[in-house]
């Protein structure tokens, strides 16, 4: 590996330094760009002008900044084929607190998984510096130790050789942070439809709002409150079944979550549904339900006809006759003569 400062100069008037890069690798125009994307907001150069055909940059910026520009040159400007062991991590003299990381992914194979991995980090911890070198398979973080401990403990969680599953622990809370994050490998959900229903209906039921899929992975992050990490996790329990159990009673569960509110929407059902057996029937009962109650927070799971709501005590008992009445109508309406 090699770089090749071709101009080297500072202005003492501004305090500014200027580097110029030489790109060694023979990178594309997109990669170039890629590139000098990690550099422009990763090492905070907002000077910084790009020759994609000479493949060169060159930054301005204050002597800090172009030390930890260097540095990320020197990680992304070397063969794919490279071997990329060991912590890529960089702390600048002038901002200690603030750290740059690179991940090297090893077992992620596109552009759209690397970014689904992304918009985990991102969104999930709150990372408002990350960016991705496709050709390496690199994502790029600047934040705080907090921030870079969460998205080393993600990356590690998904990015495994297909088949291999994720390594314990699967839940994480770094020190002085209220909430958990935690990885959910599903066993039976395999489609796209199947992983954005359950994500979506835990999202609302448990009201969550960091917890994104990793479709390859068939995987589920998130970070929330421990209450309701494990009222997901109760709800997965419940959902991701290769078919309905053959005990179709009511799961239920009392989420200890909300207690400060007023009207305490603490009780949790799942119902299976085996009357009904089209996607139709199930959002009749489900229609039925919201008609017959307040409870807005219902939805179906049709892989395997589930039926989940949160409420409190005295809604949940009247849906819960409501789907029993709704049920006991298509048993009558099957057996009766065509």
């Amino acid at each position: 590996m090699r770089i090749l400062i071709a101009a080297f100069a500072t202005s003492l008037a501004f305090g500014q330094t200027t580097k110029v890069f030489q790109l060694t690798q023979n990178q594309s125009h997109q990669d170039v760009q890629e590139i000098a994307t990690v550099v422009h907001g990763i090492a905070g150069i907002d000077q910084l002008s790009v020759d994609k055909d000479a493949r060169i940059l060159t930054a301005n910026a204050p002597e800090a900044n172009i030390g930890m520009a260097i540095w990320l040159v020197q990680q992304l400007d070397i063969p794919v084929k490279g071997q990329y062991s060991g912590v890529h991590e960089y702390r600048s003299p002038a901002d200690p607190d603030s750290i740059a990381r690179l991940f090297y992914l090893r077992n992620t194979p596109g552009p759209r998984e690397l970014q689904e991995i992304v918009t985990a980090m991102r969104s999930n911890f709150d990372m408002q510096r990350i960016f991705v070198y496709n050709p390496l398979h690199v994502i790029a973080v600047r934040g705080h130790q907090g921030q870079i401990t969460l998205g080393a403990w993600l990356v590690d969680q998904l990015d495994q050789p297909e088949g291999t599953p994720a390594p314990e622990p699967h839940e994480l809370q770094v020190s002085g942070d209220k909430l958990v994050a935690h990885v959910f490998e599903l066993t039976n959900a395999q489609t796209p439809v199947q992983l954005q229903e359950i994500t979506t209906l835990i999202r609302s039921t448990a009201d969550v709002m960091r917890m994104f899929v990793i479709i390859d992975r068939r995987a589920v992050a998130m970070r929330a409150e421990p209450e309701r990490v494990a009222l997901a996790a109760w709800l997965i329990k419940q959902l991701d079944l290769p078919a309905p159990p053959a005990d179709s009673t009511p799961r239920a569960y009392t989420f200890a979550g909300d207690e400060h509110v007023d009207d305490v929407q603490d009780q949790v059902r799942v119902f299976y549904l085996p009357q009904a057996q089209s996607d139709e029937d199930r959002a009749k009962i489900a229609a039925a339900v919201r008609s017959n109650t307040r409870i807005r927070r219902l939805f179906v799971y049709n892989s395997i006809g589930a039926l989940a709501l949160r409420g409190n005590a005295e809604d949940v008992a009247t849906a819960e006759k409501s789907i029993k009445q709704s049920q006991e109508a298509m048993a009558r309406a099957q057996q009766a003569p065509r």
